[in-house]
């Protein structure tokens, strides 16, 4: 499965926009070129839809999932 980057200072309907494009849940949120973070639409969900906030004006870093554990594809989790 092929990743699926989003820079930060995008916006929610962004973000939106991109998963509904891909049909997934899941997208990468990078910073220069860095991995920062991970947004889900579940994170939408929770910080922007029924906070009542509109997606047009809130940015992706203020509510995608900060602290997560990434490994390479390659890497036995077992």
């Amino acid at each position: 499965m092929e990743r699926i980057i989003l820079i930060q200072n995008k916006t929610a309907q962004d973000a939106g926009a991109m998963l509904r494009k891909i049909r997934r849940g899941f997208l990468v949120v990078t910073a220069k070129g860095k991995l920062i973070g991970v947004l889900s639409d579940s994170d939408l969900i929770k910080n922007v839809i029924a906070a009542n906030k509109l997606p047009k004006t809130v940015k992706i870093k203020n509510v995608m999932t900060k602290h997560f554990v990434s490994t390479e594809p390659d890497t036995d989790v077992a």
